[in-house]
């Protein structure tokens, strides 16, 4: 598959064909115009299709080869590539969205942060939708600070309150 990429732009590679009950055992790999090997990959972790990112070094024509890492193929080698662009976003996750707070202590919702496709900006935490009675101040996470994959928000409030609880997260822009 040849496919026109951009400098410095973040792709995915998906290959699906173990879950389609294909027998394909793949390896892709990005090729240069002119043939060169850039990168290559086979299984990924417990999954058993390649899922390979890449960022492309320059302007220009690239293709994408898919092998059998046997070097099999056939009708049961059926597969589906999907080759996607990836823009640099960031999640947020909680262990629980049920919320507790007495009167006398403080209590603490444990946010953790994942960055993807390289998102460098800060994240800026904070609560969505709790009742008035409440004191939850925002909170910052900067890319390579320490606390940057985890955050808390501290949460007080007037009076004794049980419930669910939603976190916002926005970049600085």
């Amino acid at each position: 598959l040849r496919f026109r990429a951009i400098a410095g732009q973040l792709y995915r590679i998906q290959l699906i064909a173990r879950e389609l009950g294909s027998e394909l055992d793949a390896t892709v790999a990005i090729l240069d115009g002119q043939g060169k090997q850039l990168t290559q990959q086979d299984d990924v972790g417990n999954d058993r299709d390649p899922d390979l990112k890449w960022k492309a070094p320059a302007d220009g024509e690239y293709f994408i080869e898919v092998k059998d890492f046997h070097q099999a193929g056939g009708p049961g080698f059926e597969f589906y590539l999907i080759v996607s662009s990836l823009v640099p976003d960031f999640k947020l996750s909680i262990p629980s969205d049920l919320l507790q707070v007495t009167m006398v202590k403080e209590a603490e919702i444990q946010v953790r942060l994942e960055r993807e496709s390289e998102f460098k900006g800060e994240i800026i935490v904070s609560h969505g939708g709790m009742p008035e009675v409440f004191d939850c101040p925002e909170v910052t996470s900067i890319h390579g600070s320490t606390p940057e994959r985890k955050t808390t928000l501290r949460v007080k409030s007037q009076v004794p309150v049980q419930g669910p609880v939603k976190i916002l997260g926005q970049d600085d822009h």
